[in-house]
Parts: structure tokens; sequence; C-alpha cells
């Protein structure tokens, strides 16, 4: 575990990129500029005057060493830079100035100009030829649009899904693909025609698929773009050594495919509106929370499971190692982040808020990855209905996990709270799943999930030391055969069960030196309600836990319990910041840290 403390910051190359790339790169590297308002593809690109009037055209001249400065406006277009000629010393640097300002859209240009002609089908339903189907629909005031299956679906707006969920009444607004043509209802069933919507490309399993942004060489960065309307990827790095950064990605199924040795950091993915949809749906199903099965019951192949980082591998390949996704803002979607799909990889100092399935992911889908050495720590998880961690992959999961010092709330005032904190089903080649000095706050949940039918023994490779478990209401038992509690090792742990609590899943965790307390109030936490979650003097998580070898044995006297000890300076990133911010400045300025491997805390 030594080493999952020691490794915080990035690989070596790609600090060394950055800041050789920030810095203006290569001597021989020439600046090239993109002005979508002014410029012309007939231009060199080589100053503002006589920049490029698309991506496309100067990804064709783009060569190693040279940066590219995209100017603001929306780009539709999807741009492939190819073979570059990029090496460790003449990396390239594709940079949107001002970040945020360059949007790169694969969306339908002539429904999001509002110059397509929409013919009334009555109930509020406009219609217009259009063979190719879409995954997302959005308007410009970020209104998620649903699709619907079929137009009987659109009009009724009562959706069968399989299994117990049965009947489920879907949103008013809504769109579906059918016999040629494109069926939508807008929010209060107003007229399209002459309005922005946005419709993205498919996703799998419909043609034509489309990446947005193709990368085909190593050492480049991807800086202060907004991505938007794929079904698939928003940008997709088929080489390793990429970094992307500073880039929000919405109404994309995945944000960034990347390789080997790459980074992630500062970005936004979010589905803008899927907040709002799925409270609108609550409200019309009796205050039942319907997301699940309105999509993934409801839609064939998954289609808004994603990720804001996905593997490029392909489902027969090794998957990439040493990938770092730190400081990003992931909300408002299905799945946040598939860190399983990765070897070798971190994620920290992340925030994921209303992530209707899981927050983070540490298995991977893809039939040769093994998703080992897995490190995911110092994030905070917020509202999060189904589990907000996931290991899900029995037949060629293999570990380590080490999950440490995040902060997981469970819940918010809308009440999506998880069934339970960790989807556990993980048995099969664990070589272990060390949870240690996280905070997990819920109402009523399972703290792990088990099944009567699973081999128990995979139970001997979870480890619980020195977390705060935090249940208002209710700590329910996991389902499977009683006695096996005592197969986890635990040691350390301090829990809140004012409530209800099953005896013996609390004495489990209660196990060698734990503490059970009457309320969150006793535990002494400096400003909960401001998410500072560092103990203040008297409280009995100071020195309670216990000396984990080669973890926090180097922590001056007994370690406190939780995610934070009682002298720790939190520092600027925590929590990241809960809204749009290119936080990321160039590595060269001063005072910038953010791209220097930090002090971990103890």
């Amino acid at each position: 575990m030594a080493e999952a403390r020691r490794r915080w910051g990035v690989p070596a190359a790609i600090s060394a990129m950055l800041l050789l790339a920030c810095a203006g790169g290569n001597a021989d590297g020439r600046t090239l500029y993109v002005d979508g308002q002014r410029g012309s593809d007939r231009n060199v690109g080589t100053s503002a005057p006589r920049a490029f009037r698309t991506i496309s055209a100067a990804a064709r001249v783009l060569r190693g060493g040279d940066k590219l400065i995209v100017g603001p406006g929306v780009y539709y277009e999807r741009p492939v830079f190819g073979d570059m000629g990029t090496s460790a010393d003449k990396p390239v640097w594709i940079l949107a100035q001002p970040r945020g300002k360059a949007i790169i859209s694969g969306a339908w240009k002539a429904a999001a100009k509002g110059h397509v002609k929409w013919t009334p089908e009555g109930d509020g339903v406009y219609s217009t030829p259009r063979a190719e189907p879409a995954l997302f629909c959005w308007t410009d005031r970020n209104e998620f649009i649903f699709r619907y299956m079929t137009l009987k679906d659109l009009r009724t707006r009562k959706v069968s899904t399989p299994g117990r969920r049965g009947e489920v009444i879907g949103p008013t607004s809504g769109f579906t693909c059918e016999g040629g043509k494109l069926y939508l209802r807008l929010p209060g069933s107003k007229d399209p025609n002459g309005r922005s919507v946005m419709f993205s490309s498919p996703s799998w399993g419909e043609t034509p698929t489309e990446k947005i942004v193709q990368i085909g060489s190593s050492h480049v960065i991807f800086d202060g773009f907004r991505v938007q309307g794929t079904g698939t990827f928003g940008v997709v790095c088929t080489k390793p050594r990429a970094t992307v950064r500073n880039c929000v990605f919405e109404y994309c199924r995945e944000g960034a495919g990347i390789g080997d040795d790459s980074l992630v950091e500062w970005c936004e993915y979010a589905y803008p509106g899927f907040h709002d949809f799925a409270e609108a749906t609550r409200k019309l199903n009796g205050g039942r929370l319907v997301v699940y099965p309105l999509t993934k019951a409801y839609h064939p192949r998954n289609w808004y499971e994603g990720s804001l980082a996905y593997p490029t591998a392909g489902n027969d390949d090794p998957s990439p190692k040493r990938v770092t996704v730190r400081y990003c803002y992931i909300h408002q979607v299905f799945d946040g982040l598939m860190l399983g799909g990765f070897e070798g990889s971190d994620a920290h100092h992340n925030v994921f808020e209303h992530c209707y399935d899981n927050h983070v992911e540490l298995e991977t889908w893809t039939r040769a990855g093994r998703m080992r050495n897995i490190r995911f720590h110092h994030n905070l998880l917020l509202s999060c209905p189904g589990g907000p961690i996931s290991h899900q992959e029995p037949d060629h999961l293999e570990g380590p996990h080490y999950v440490y010092r995040n902060v997981v709330l469970g819940y918010d005032a809308h009440g999506l709270d998880p069934w339970v904190i960790i989807k556990s089903k993980c048995y099969g080649k664990g070589r272990g799943f060390y949870y240690y000095h996280n905070l997990f706050w819920v109402r009523s949940a399972e703290p792990y999930w088990n099944e009567k039918n699973w081999p128990q023994e995979w139970l001997k490779t979870f480890a619980f030391k020195n977390n705060v478990f935090i249940f208002t209401q209710n700590l329910k038992r996991p389902t499977g055969p009683r006695g096996t509690e005592d197969l986890f090792k635990a040691a350390g742990n301090v829990v809140v069960a004012p409530g209800r609590a099953d005896k013996a899943i609390l004495d489990a965790l209660l196990r060698n030196g734990g503490k059970r307390l009457d309320s969150v109030k006793a535990l002494g936490f400096r400003g909960a309600g401001k998410l500072d979650f560092r103990p203040r003097p008297g409280s009995p998580l100071i020195d309670a836990g216990v000396k984990i070898p080669g973890f926090n044995d180097a922590a001056r006297g007994t370690p406190d319990v939780g995610p934070f000890e009682a002298d720790d300076d939190i520092g600027p990133h925590w929590p990241r910041p809960r809204r749009t911010a290119f936080n990321a400045a160039d590595p060269t300025a001063p005072g910038v840290a953010n791209l220097s491997p930090a002090a971990p805390s103890r």
C-alpha cells in the first residue's frame, strides 16, 4: 500500500510533456490558428489574421512541436488528427482560447440552427424526414429530451419495462426515430420550427456511429474545449501519452477515450438536464425514482451508460495502464467513471454528483480486462441512488483495489438514497479490496452486496479499516448466509447507527477496536455542512485508528479515523468546485502547482 500512497501525481512523461508544450514546445514548432468566424481554409494558418476556418484544415498540417490555437465559436465538424510525428520533445498542444469558448459539436447542424421544417402530427408531436437516428436530444436551454423507442410510446408516455418494474410513465417531452422520420415533442408542446434543437449521432448498435474528435498521435494535449453530442466518444486518443484537460463533455456517451500513460484533469462530464428529467419522472410516478427502468431496462444496449474516461483498447486487448483522472466534475449522468477499464491507474480529487447507477465502476466489460492495481482516493461522492462504488465482474476481476480517504454522501434533499454502498459482485480471482479511512454517510443501506448463491470465500478479500460509517435510519444486513459477516477483515471503524442496525453486520464492522456512536454530532466534525470532515479537538475519531503497514504507519502518533487527520490542511482542491471552471492554468504560470505531484495526506 506504500506504493498507493506515493503514486499521487502523474507519470513523469506526462508532466514533462505538459511543461514543455505549455512553455512553447519545440523551438522549431509553429503556432497555428483557427478562427471559425473570420478565417478561411485557403489561408496558411500561421497568424491570427491568416487563420484557418475549420479545425479539420489545421489538423491536416499540424506537426510535432506545433501549438494550435482555436478561437471562439461552434465548430460542426469531426476533426481527425492523424500521425503528426510527435515525440516526448515534440508534443502538440491543441488549445481553445479562451478556454470553454470553442465548441466542437457532433449535433445535426441544420436542427441546431433552427433551419429544419417540422410538420405537426397532433398531440404536440412534430416530425421531419431524417433517416439517421440519434442518442441524445436537447435544447439550447439544456432541456434533456428523452428518447422513446416507438412513436406509440412517445404519444402515450407509457413504457413497459422487463421484470418487476412493470409499466412506467415517461416524461411529457421526448423524441423517437421511426420510418425514416424524427418525431419530437418539446417541453410544453412548443412548436420546434425556428427553434434550436440538438440531435447527437447514434450510439453503438445503430449507424452511423461517429466520434467527434480523433487523435492518432501520442504526446498530444487537448485543452479547453466544449465537446457536445455523440453516441460514442467526445474525443478518442488512439495512441499513448495523451492529456485531456479543461474540457467539458456534454451529451457524449463517453467523454475521452485514452490509452497508456494518459491524464484526464479538470474536465466536466454531464448530460445537462438529466437531473431535472429524473425529478420530473419521479413526480409522474408517484414519487418513485424511475431513471433506471426508463433507461437501462427500456433502452437496448444500455445506451446511457458511459464514462468520463474510457479505454481505447478493443474487447480482446489488454487494458491501458498508468492512467490518472483528477480534479474532474462528473454529474447528471447514469454512470460516472469506469476506472476499472484501466490497470495500475488512479482517480483522485474528483467530485461525483447525481450519477444514477454508479459513481465509479472499478470493473470493465472487456473480455481481456483484469482490473489490477487500481486506486480510488480523496474523492467526493454525492447523491447516488444506485451503488456509489462498484466492483461487478466475477469472472476475471483480479485487483487489488485500494479505496481510501473518500467522502461518500449517499443521499440528498431529494431522497436519492443508495440501496447499497458497495456493489461487490467480485468473487473470483480477487486479490484484495481495501477500504481505508473513508466516510460513508447514508440513510438506509447495506454496506456491501452479497447473494446466497455466490461463493462466500470472496468476502475474505475485503478489508474495512479506520472508516466512519453513518446509517441515520437503518444499517441493513447484506443478504447471504448468516455468519459470512465474519469473513471480511475489520479494525478501527466507527459506526453511527441511531436507528435500526442489524446486530451481525454491526458487530462485524466493530471488530478489533471499533466504536459505535449514537449521533452524527458525537463525531465532532469541524463543519459537516461545509464538507469539512476534519475532527475537532476532543473528537472520538482522534487517535482512534489502527496502524496499517505501508499506508499510515508513518503518521505521527496513532492515526485518526476517517478521511482526514485533525491537523490536515485540506487545501484548495477539496472539494473540487461544482461548476464549470477551467482551473488548470498553464503549468509555467506563477503559483501553479496542480501539475506536480502533491504531498499526500497521511
